[in-house]
């Protein structure tokens, strides 16, 4: 990885470490989390909601890699106990300097709002 991409990263990680802040924000109550697992090197950041502990976790999870000397990144929102895909983003590639795509940061804004949305209901 190369600088600019450890750069994205850290990007990714606040970010989804604010739609935690945020979901606990907006739903008080709710168990919100962000948590990180390497693995064959890629890295899986997630956000992972709860409204209440007898609910199925909302996670909104990225997948990080380098692929072709470029940083990607893919997006899914899942509802954690039934594995439903609630919104999907495949492969994002990084522009030069690091930045993600627009639709991208679009997709994430969105799926935030999703969460939100959802762990408001009765």
């Amino acid at each position: 990885m190369t600088q600019q991409d450890h750069e994205s990263l850290d990007c990714l990680r606040a970010r989804l470490r604010l739609v935690v802040e945020r979901v606990r924000e907006a739903v008080p109550g709710a168990s919100a989390n962000f948590f990180e697992v390497k693995r064959d090197g890629v890295a899986h950041l997630c956000a992972s909601s709860l409204a209440t502990p007898s609910a199925d976790t909302v996670d909104l999870c990225l997948e990080v890699r380098v692929a072709h000397g470029r940083l990607v990144v893919a997006a899914d929102l899942v509802v954690g106990g039934t594995g439903e895909v609630l919104g999907s983003l495949d492969d994002a590639v990084a522009m030069p300097g690091g930045q993600l795509p627009v639709a991208f940061v679009d997709f994430i804004d969105e799926q935030e709002r999703r969460i939100i949305d959802r762990l408001k209901r009765p």
